[in-house]
């Protein structure tokens, strides 16, 4: 199984060694599970698999992308939510807080994302 072809530096935030410049399925769920391992955001599988849902079509699955004044996996609009975080973890910890917030959870997220094509 290839989960990606490059790794980030280190990331000073949650301490990894490194990060994927790019996820695939597999190795967004690996990701998920570690930020719920070391406490970030604990998410079951099928919230995982909504979430890789969005974030395959909003960033094709890059923390770093950007598209306007939108970053990150989840496409965070910093202009309203702040600065994105460079970290995929904690870039996931926004994107659970944000769906439970405004949608009640990552399958609602992504029922709208399907009729709309955006969160």
């Amino acid at each position: 199984m290839i989960f990606a072809l490059t790794f980030l530096l280190s990331c000073s935030e949650c301490s990894s060694t490194g990060h994927l410049e790019r996820y695939n399925k597999d190795s967004f769920k690996v990701m998920a599970e570690t930020a719920g391992d070391w406490g970030i955001v604990h998410l079951t599988s099928g919230e995982i698999a909504f979430a890789w849902k969005i974030a395959k079509r909003e960033s094709s699955g890059r923390p770093s992308a950007r598209n306007g004044q939108h970053r990150g996996l989840f496409q965070r609009a910093e202009k309203v939510h702040g600065n994105a975080s460079p970290c995929p973890l904690y870039q996931l910890k926004w994107a659970d807080e944000y769906a439970r917030r405004r949608y009640g959870g990552w399958q609602e997220a992504w029922e709208f994302w399907k009729r709309r094509k955006r969160w």
